[in-house]
């Protein structure tokens, strides 16, 4: 195999691992996880508005004029998370659900599967680069453009990863 046909070769596979890499980016958080922040909101504005209720209480119970819904303080998302809280959860899933249907049902990755994934996959194109910058540099080949800067300069992959200069 010539240096071309090799320099060919590690371009091909930095191209299939750069597709690869676009596709964990593209994974969706399953469900849980992606509802995991809006339901940790709706259960602490629940537990706002149940103070509010028994402020609300304690007023009423010794109240000296007629009290009305305009009375209660705060804003309205309390009041809904403790009222229509679960029916909210329901009606962002099937939304959701809709959505990813319409879009195929694009796979979805855990957070932590997704970043070791990436963090694997990140690393082989590194390795790749550095390989191939060996050679253009060996053969003064062109460059290929979008090389990573940290690869033709030789920076360690975790030292460029931790600097924040892979892409």
């Amino acid at each position: 195999m010539t240096q071309h046909q090799t320099l060919q070769a590690v371009r091909n596979e930095i191209s299939a691992l750069t597709d690869e890499i676009m596709a964990v980016r593209r994974c969706a958080l399953p469900m849980d996880a992606a509802l995991a922040g809006v339901r940790q909101q709706l259960e602490a504005a629940r537990a706002r508005f149940a103070a509010t209720l028994d402020i609300t209480a304690r007023n009423i119970a010794v109240a000296t004029r007629p009290w009305t819904m305009e009375t209660f303080t705060g804003d309205a998302m309390p009041w809904l998370a403790y009222s229509l809280g679960d029916a909210l959860l329901t009606e962002i899933e099937q939304r959701v659900s809709a959505i990813r249907a319409d879009a195929g049902n694009p796979p979805t990755l855990p957070a932590a599967e997704r970043a070791a994934k990436l963090d694997e996959l990140e690393r082989r194109r590194y390795m790749l680069e550095m390989q191939e910058e060996f050679i253009v540099t060996e053969t003064g080949a062109a460059r290929r453009p979008g090389v990573t800067p940290a690869a033709v300069l030789g920076i360690p992959f975790d030292a460029a990863k931790l600097a924040g200069v892979l892409e």
